[in-house]
């Protein structure tokens, strides 16, 4: 995975941070006779994929100490361990009564967290520490399932393999996530984060966080028992985020043209909107200032304002297309200064409708521009005066050019909903990094560019409209703090 989760810190006690858990308490076993156990659910056989986290913090090595069992003690089902002899976290999983076990490179010291998953995907067995990919072994079938209870704490068959130390966080799902990175951050005593996703089938607080530490959040009912009594005294478990409250991915530089140099540009070879009904347009910007100038612009051969362009125009933040039928231009307009702010980027994101005439400018999430100019024809689908660009109007002469940051500029064939546009952006200085953007907002993406220092190419991250960088435009604008949709 990618191993640049720089700006997030799980910690012994103390602090806070925008969100999470901030110095909880956590479940403190004795390495005796103690665990936390969840009766046995068809939810948690996971025969074809799973993605299986947990924190844990070992107080005294010994012996092997088991951190998530749902095995009978024979040939079937899957376990996380720490094994004393080697020093190393293992996760095994049986498929056809053969086993499949992965083992970590970290050697964990005592009294620290360590965030520990197993993830399969009925191809491939995968264990991650800290965010890391440390093993992988070839893994083709199902997990051999069973109906023996499902334990923290210690092996399921046997009641076994006591783990002494600290736990915190158990989540499960019954898929292997794309990006299993994102259940670091999961905090399961706020039901919310989970409204996306419906595979998950299990998730257990287990911190003094929580008023409720056993009950399952996922709505299968796997609540865990304390056996053995069990208390909320384990060493803290601080999971930090940054100010803005989302989970930090990486900070980068977005693209920009700080001198505002009318040769720098970002140019595309083909057309990208024309012909569609229906539209949307995001992207983040961080603006210098408010003076005229061009965020995204696509051009025509007879209208000097284009026909699908995002800008700043006597200062306005202005969106708007050019329909195919009448050459008229339809936008919306709200005043910049009102709602961005020099030097803190913004998720802008436009929508258009040419059924129902709606065009909208959300920022940050909340719609703050709305003109319905009712039905249209298409956006206009004919010549190119001048190639498409990001940051200068783009036709003879140049003009606009841009004074701002910009980066994860995004093109879609639908009006994107609210619930959607939610998934780009909410909070200033914040934006959803490509490779963890929902799934459902990726299939209707016809082009998009991340732009900054992490991938300073412009290569269209969806098909092949690459684009080309004129005039030495680069990534050397505003920091931009990506992160990981959940």
């Amino acid at each position: 995975m990618s191993g640049m989760m720089t700006g997030v810190v799980a910690a012994l006690g103390g602090g806070s941070g925008g969100g999470g858990i901030s110095g909880s308490s956590t479940l403190k076993l004795n390495g005796v006779d103690q665990y936390a156990n969840v009766a046995h659910s068809t939810t948690l056989n996971y025969a074809s994929a799973m993605t299986l986290s947990i924190w844990a913090a070992i107080q005294t090595k010994s012996g092997v100490q088991t951190l998530v069992s749902k095995n009978s003690g024979g040939t079937d089902g899957y376990e996380l361990y720490f094994d004393t002899v080697s020093n190393t976290f293992k996760g095994f999983i049986y498929i056809g009564g053969l086993i499949k076990e992965v083992e970590s490179d970290t050697n964990p010291l005592t009294d620290t967290w360590y965030n520990v998953m197993l993830w399969f995907d009925g191809t491939n067995l995968k264990l991650y520490v800290n965010d890391t990919q440390e093993d992988i072994v070839p893994a083709v079938g199902s997990i051999d399932t069973n109906t023996a209870d499902f334990r923290i704490g210690a092996k399921s068959g046997t009641a076994s393999n006591f783990f002494n130390g600290s736990i915190a966080i158990l989540l499960g799902h019954d898929d292997g996530l794309s990006n299993p990175e994102i259940l670091e951050f999961q905090d399961p005593k706020d039901p919310s984060l989970y409204s996306t996703q419906a595979d998950m089938t299990v998730g257990l607080a287990l911190n003094g966080g929580s008023d409720t530490p056993e009950d399952d959040t996922s709505g299968n009912g796997n609540d865990a028992t304390l056996v053995g009594s069990p208390t909320y005294t384990g060493i803290k478990l601080t999971i930090e985020q940054d100010s803005g409250g989302g989970p930090v991915e990486a900070d980068y530089n977005m693209f920009s043209n700080p001198t505002r140099v009318n040769t720098k540009r970002i140019e595309f070879n083909t057309d990208i909107s024309g012909g569609l009904s229906e539209a949307s347009l995001a992207m983040c910007v961080s603006p210098d200032s408010f003076v005229d100038q061009e965020f995204y612009y696509e051009a025509t051969s007879t209208n000097a304002y284009g026909k699908f362009r995002m800008r700043i125009a006597g200062g306005n933040l202005q969106f708007g297309y050019r329909d195919s039928d009448t050459g008229s231009f339809y936008n919306t307009t709200v005043t910049a200064s009102t709602f961005l702010t020099v030097g803190v980027s913004s998720t802008i994101v436009g929508t258009v409708n040419t059924t129902t005439g709606d065009i909208n400018i959300y920022i940050d999430g909340t719609v703050r521009s709305s003109t319905n100019v009712g039905a249209t024809s298409p956006i206009y689908s004919g010549a190119l005066n001048n190639l498409p660009a990001i940051g200068i109007e783009n036709r003879s002469p140049v003009s606009d050019i841009i004074d701002a940051g910009i980066s994860n500029v995004y093109v879609f064939n639908e009006e994107l909903i609210q619930a959607e546009v939610d998934k780009l952006g909410t909070t200033p200085d914040e934006t959803y990094y490509f490779s963890t953007l929902d799934s459902g907002l990726v299939a209707k993406m016809v082009a998009g560019w991340e732009l900054s220092s992490n991938d300073p190419s412009a290569a269209d991250l969806i098909g092949s409209n690459d684009g080309v960088i004129k005039g030495g435009m680069g990534s050397d604008g505003d920091l931009l703090t990506f992160t990981p949709y959940v």
